[in-house]
């Protein structure tokens, strides 16, 4: 997995069909290396909660592990973890995600108006009327 990110890596840096300099390519390098860095971290988190899991699967036909152990279990857990920490990360290393988690919680600023709500409202307020 990090020889894949390593080779994504040298693509962005040493590649000749990336042109270097502008403004608009130097906004794009920045957003390729976040992005990078973004993948990095999920990949580091991802291999440091489900390699102590998949160790007792390997070690458990030799009988030096067993399988339905509290150590497999607080193990199985961790893997789970990491499915819970992925949007986390997500949210604090990129700043589109992060504005759009935080509309789907709710913690948005100001009120907006959607057009589903907006069209909703109008409807109720027309069958209101009639009524």
């Amino acid at each position: 997995m990090f020889v894949n990110m390593d080779h994504v890596w040298s693509y962005c840096t040493k590649s000749p069909i990336i042109p270097r300099g502008g403004n608009e390519n130097v906004s794009k390098r920045r957003r390729q290396k976040l992005l990078l860095r973004m993948c990095a971290i999920t990949a580091v988190a991802l291999t440091v909660c489900v390699f102590p899991a998949q160790t007792i699967y390997i070690l458990s036909p030799f009988g030096i592990t067993k399988i339905g152990s509290s150590l497999h279990k607080g193990f199985n857990v961790l893997v789970f973890i990491n499915s819970c920490m992925n949007p986390l990360i997500y949210c604090f290393t990129n700043k589109e995600y992060r504005k759009e988690f935080k509309k789907l919680l709710g913690c948005n600023r100001g009120y907006e108006v959607y057009p589903e709500t907006e069209l909703v409202t109008n409807q109720t307020q027309a069958t209101t009327a009639t009524s």
